[in-house]
């Protein structure tokens, strides 16, 4: 019979849930009630499942950080989970709130490689925008929503455009 292995982001669900117990409020942001002792509890029971193989984590993964796994990693991916997962955000689409700050685009590493070169020096100020600009081009497009004139009310039609 073999073992069943979570994903990382199940992982921290289930241990979220058995850590607080009873206390754990369904449709709440977790966040806003976990102490610091439980969410470390989380993330040490998170490290000891990858250890024991419950926990997915890749070879590589487990090679890098070894000893220092849930230092370096988990205690940032628990707080990733916390954040991205609608069973533990009170039901909310999460989004980033600094788009680019982690980003893989060269331009923008460079723009704030720049940046720390000339830090309240004149030319930082050009740098910013620079990179304001850079952020708003890597920034997602929102959806637009079109609006059935036919499902408005007769008085509020012209409104639509």
């Amino acid at each position: 019979m073999s073992k069943s292995i979570m994903s990382q982001s199940e992982a921290v669900v289930f241990f979220t849930k058995q850590v607080l117990g009873d206390r754990f409020k369904s449709g709440v942001d977790v966040k806003s009630y976990i102490t610091k002792d439980e969410q470390h509890e989380v993330a040490h029971r998170v490290t000891a499942g990858m250890f024991e193989g419950s926990v997915a984590i890749s070879a590589d993964a487990k090679a890098k950080y070894g000893s220092n796994l849930m230092k370096k990693y988990v205690v940032g991916m628990v707080t990733n989970w916390f954040n991205k997962s609608t069973e533990l955000n009170g039901g909310v689409k999460h989004e980033i709130k600094n788009p680019g700050s982690r980003s893989q685009d060269p331009q923008l590493k460079n723009l704030r490689l720049l940046l720390a070169k000339y830090e309240g020096k004149p030319e930082a100020d050009a740098i910013r925008a620079a990179i304001a600009n850079r952020l708003a081009e890597l920034k997602p497009v929102a959806e637009t929503k079109s609006i059935d004139a036919e499902a408005i009310p007769e008085a509020l039609r012209k409104l639509v455009g």
